[in-house]
């Protein structure tokens, strides 16, 4: 029983460890050219990989799900707030006073770097994104709320009081957060399955107690890409 990521990252691995080795080699060849006369107006032969294919037959012996962890969640809370900074905050502000000018100064990075001062909301677990709208529209306007109080005073000015802005708030924030939970849930979704391990059976003895329709089949393909040389990295 191997871990299918385990599978994938070390062939991977060893493709990038062949290609190092062969470039190895026409790097030795190239060293012994420059001292010959007339080798080195010679170009070096070198092998470089351009694509693989292959294909995986396999079964699935267990599947590991992972407890949502912290980086789960704050990923996914990381998308909400960067939609209350960029969006929902310059809507709000654009609705109460009717000034584009005023809404675009709010997406500035000077006043988004403020934000930083700002404890984040913590939208919690699926479930909570899902059965506790609520709450987390709640949380949110309390981060507005903070968000409102430590704008610079020459802005602060131009807004009307905060309870206006709350009230405002909470139209603006329902519409935004019903129009992005499906992808919020996604993104969670996507991070969870990220994390998940799958357990499975390669070797043709363990395949062929298995039942055929257990067998899956998975076709790679890989194409070997290049960065540039370390030399012009480090120039850089």
């Amino acid at each position: 029983m191997v871990n299918l990521n385990s599978v994938l990252s070390g062939l991977t691995k060893s493709l990038t460890e062949v290609q190092v080795g062969t470039d190895q080699v026409s790097l030795g060849y190239v060293r012994e050219y420059q001292k010959d006369e007339l080798l080195k107006h010679i170009e070096v032969p070198k092998i470089s990989i351009k694509n693989v294919g292959l294909k995986l037959r396999f079964a699935i012996e267990n599947v590991q799900q992972a407890e949502p962890d912290r980086v789960v969640l704050d990923a996914v809370n990381k998308e909400w707030v960067d939609i209350i900074q960029q969006q929902v905050i310059p809507d709000i502000i654009k609705k109460i006073t009717e000034s584009e000018v005023i809404a675009s100064v709010l997406t500035q990075s000077s006043i988004l770097s403020l934000y930083e001062k700002i404890p984040l909301p913590q939208l919690g677990l699926k479930e909570m994104l899902i059965e506790n709208q609520k709450l987390n529209l709640d949380l949110s306007i309390a981060y507005i709320e903070n968000i409102i109080r430590i704008l610079p005073d020459d802005l602060r000015k131009k807004l009307p009081a905060i309870e206006r802005i709350k009230k405002t708030a909470s139209v603006v924030l329902e519409k935004f957060y019903l129009q992005e939970k499906k992808n919020l849930i996604n993104s969670y979704n996507v991070q969870m399955a990220m994390q998940t391990n799958l357990n499975i059976l390669v070797d043709k003895n363990s395949l062929a107690t298995v039942p055929q329709e257990q067998i899956h089949e998975l076709n790679i393909e890989l194409d070997m890409d290049f960065i540039g040389g370390v030399e012009n990295e480090q120039k850089e």
